[in-house]
């Protein structure tokens, strides 16, 4: 079976063993979405294509790239923004 290049030539690296090292690595890259995980994964060769099947510590994408996080409900989301002063009626 064809794994690469890399792989042929002796050059290729280990997957990253740990969930941490993954999630450091893809937001080395500035990764801050699913998609742009998807498209922007092979530039570094020990990030795995599927990371949420590959560890088992996985929680979420959001949470694998540093997202923020999402409101619980809206009350929640309208309270933050009037704390923060944000007029929505510009």
């Amino acid at each position: 079976m064809w794994h690469g290049w890399p792989h042929f030539l002796g050059l290729a690296q280990k997957p990253y063993e740990h969930h941490h090292e993954a999630q450091a690595a893809a937001r080395a890259l500035g990764i801050v979405t699913k998609d742009e995980y998807l498209a922007c994964y092979s530039e570094d060769t020990r990030l795995p294509q599927s990371p949420d099947k590959k560890h088992p510590d996985w929680k979420d994408w959001e949470d694998f790239l540093g997202g923020q996080p999402k409101y619980s409900t809206n009350e929640e989301a309208t309270a933050t923004v009037i704390k923060l002063g944000i007029d929505v009626n510009k």
